[in-house]
């Protein structure tokens, strides 16, 4: 399965001064699978180290000290092979093996450059203060389920890609039909490995979701091994409440519709930690139109999104005959699916921080924003061919934006300030 990531990977390992490398990313993203590719294909050696399931051997090669040439030889006796430059390690599961976390500053030290990658939920790295983190000692990349894009090419279908990343929307139209299909799939499968590969190979809308259940109850899981006891509860609610907060008309977070009387002080934890986790996005919204947006974040008034768009499919209990009717899904559910196929898709091109802007009197809104070339660019998403949007015209001129973008399911086309693309080809 092809992934984006990897030439991310081919910089890292090409880089002289590099540093261990943290691959984050929630569970079940694929972050073994591609460290796994990514060693077959570019080192002679792979040392793997999985600490969910080591023996008590290793994990007492760190407790000793933290001596990198005591532990490289140590490591080489495990593995059955020396560790030297043409080697990759790669510690999994690292979380659960403190002194390996706080051996990366010794690695990126050493006198020879170690290629060390690590992965883990890494949950306890916010929470246990114990832990000699290597604060400027480390590298970070992160993984998220696939993209569209990704999804198609797991799909073998590497010219419409190209297309899109070419931006050939003359060609694109002759493909539309194709792209509105695998769209729509795409709204029901969602990006998660293994279940886009139950997808590819047997096309058992059935299996994808009982794959996606499973998902959900590892998650379910690990809330209970990672989480306060105490605090288990409203980390599940507030998990569970996320589909119903999307379906309301002002997707704005309440604590309220998690719990009747719900207040911050009651739920932030569980916020926290599903973000820590990779299972959550949270945008803000910002109070004020002004570069840096982050410097007006309104910490108080944020809408959550899911990891991926399968998974909230699947906790909205879509069922795959209703992928044939996109007009449905979108009015249905009130342009959530949309919206989180947008922010996925973002997300997934380096955008980190995105905002959406609603203002006081809850008259004008503006799904999401980024910042481009010291600009704001605002960005309506629309669910199927209708571009009206007197809000977004109105925010557009008032602010005097430069340039807009506007998903939908029209076709493309561009103005002086608005570009209108199909959200097929974001």
């Amino acid at each position: 399965m092809k992934r984006l990531i990897y030439k991310n990977l081919l910089k890292w390992k090409a880089n002289k001064d590099k540093k261990p490398l943290i691959l984050e990313g929630a569970r079940q993203v694929g972050k073994t699978y591609i460290v796994s590719e990514f060693a077959k294909n570019e080192y002679k050696k792979f040392a793997y180290i999985n600490f969910d399931n080591v023996n008590i051997n290793v994990l007492n090669i760190f407790k000793e000290d933290l001596n990198v040439d005591r532990i490289l030889l140590a490591l080489s006796a495990e593995v059955g092979f020396k560790i030297d430059e043409d080697t990759l390690v790669f510690f999994d599961e690292i979380q659960n093996c403190e002194e390996a976390i706080s051996s990366l500053k010794y690695f990126s030290e050493y006198k020879i450059k170690i290629n060390v990658i690590v992965a883990g939920s890494l949950l306890g790295l916010s929470y246990n203060k114990h832990i000699g983190f290597p604060v400027g000692k480390v590298e970070f990349l992160k993984l998220y389920p696939l993209n569209f894009k990704e999804f198609l090419l797991a799909n073998n279908e590497d010219i419409l890609v190209e297309s899109i990343e070419n931006r050939d929307y003359e060609i694109l139209k002759f493909s539309k039909s194709k792209l509105i299909n695998y769209f729509k799939i795409f709204t029901f499968v969602g990006g998660m490995p293994e279940v886009v590969k139950e997808y590819i190979l047997n096309k058992d809308f059935n299996a994808v979701k009982k794959i996606q259940n499973d998902i959900l109850h590892s998650y379910n899981l690990d809330f209970s091994k990672h989480s306060d006891k105490n605090k288990l509860d409203k980390v599940r609610m507030t998990f569970n409440s996320i589909p119903s907060q999307l379906a309301k008309e002002n997707k704005k977070f309440k604590y309220s519709d998690i719990k009747k009387g719900g207040r911050a002080s009651d739920f932030e934890y569980a916020i926290e930690f599903l973000r820590n986790a990779g299972i959550i996005h949270i945008v803000n919204n910002v109070n004020k139109i002004q570069i840096p947006l982050s410097s007006y974040k309104n910490y108080g008034q944020f809408k959550i999104y899911l990891l991926d768009i399968g998974l909230l499919s699947n906790m909205n209990h879509i069922e795959q005959n209703i992928i044939n009717d996109m007009d449905k899904i979108f009015v249905e559910y009130k342009g959530q699916l949309a919206e989180q196929f947008v922010l996925n898709e973002l997300i997934a091109e380096g955008f980190e921080n995105i905002f959406y802007y609603r203002d006081e009197f809850g008259k004008v809104e503006i799904d999401f924003m980024i910042e481009k070339n010291e600009c704001i660019v605002p960005i309506e998403v629309k669910s199927g061919i209708n571009l009206r949007a007197k809000s977004f015209n109105n925010f557009i001129e008032k602010y005097r934006v430069k340039k807009a973008i506007r998903y939908s399911l029209a076709d493309y086309k561009e103005n002086e300030i608005i570009e209108d693309v199909p959200l097929y080809t974001i």
